[in-house]
Order: C-alpha cells, then structure tokens, then sequence
C-alpha cells in the first residue's frame, strides 16, 4: 500500500485506512461460511493493514512526537502491544469458550474500531495544537 501511495498521503490517514483495511478483514471473516472466497480477501486485507502498520508505527510515533528520544519513546510505546500479543492466545481462546469463533472476530473488529475512533481523536487533537 506505501508503495502505492508513498509520500503523497499523510502517515495518520494511512493508519486510518489500515484500520479500516482491518475492520473489513473481520467483517470477511464473519462472512465466509456463506461466500469462502471471503477467505481470500480476509487474507489479503489483515496482511495489508497488519504489514503496512508495522511500517507506519514508528512514523506516526516520531510525526507525533517528534524524533527527540525517539527510541525510548518508541521503546515505551511497544510495551503495550508486546503485552497484548502475549495474552491474546489465552484471552482469544476464553472468547471462543464463552462467545464462540464469531464473538472473537466481532472483538477484534470493536477493538480495530476503536483504534479507528483513537486516530481521528488524534488528529483533531494534533489540528488544534498546530
């Protein structure tokens, strides 16, 4: 996608669309026992957005802020997602339990809308200080 685009869009409206790329990922993966070329666009939507935000991580983190000890902020910033990587198996698999496979797919698609919601949060909060 940031071959695509390159430099001519904005990193947080990238963000934006990855986010948005991985909603519909869910949203395919919900609809696949009825349509399994579903599958397919699951597959090619989580590894754009997934792929392209691991490019776009440490950019929003120093457009945001600023390059000044970025390595320890970006070091603090990573703890959070390293934590939840590694309670996502036993917390997913306690979804399944109590909710089933489609209540895990609807979860990863609330918790991608609110990332979603958090970037636009961001951007006008980035709008009024600039």
């Amino acid at each position: 996608m940031l071959a695509t685009l390159g430099a001519r869009v904005p990193v947080l409206f990238a963000v934006q669309l990855c986010l948005g790329l991985a909603i519909l990922a869910s949203a395919c993966l919900l609809g696949a026992p009825a349509a399994l070329w579903l599958i397919f666009a699951y597959a090619l939507a989580q590894g754009t957005a997934a792929g392209t935000m691991s490019i776009l991580k440490p950019l929003l983190t120093a457009e945001t802020l600023g390059r000044q000890d970025f390595g320890a902020m970006a070091g603090a910033i990573a703890m959070a997602p390293m934590l939840a990587g590694a309670v996502a198996p036993t917390f997913g698999a306690a979804l399944i339990a109590q909710a089933g496979e489609s209540g895990l797919i609807m979860t990863t698609m609330a918790i991608a809308a609110l990332g979603l919601g958090a970037t636009f949060a961001l951007g006008a909060r980035l709008r009024r200080v600039n």
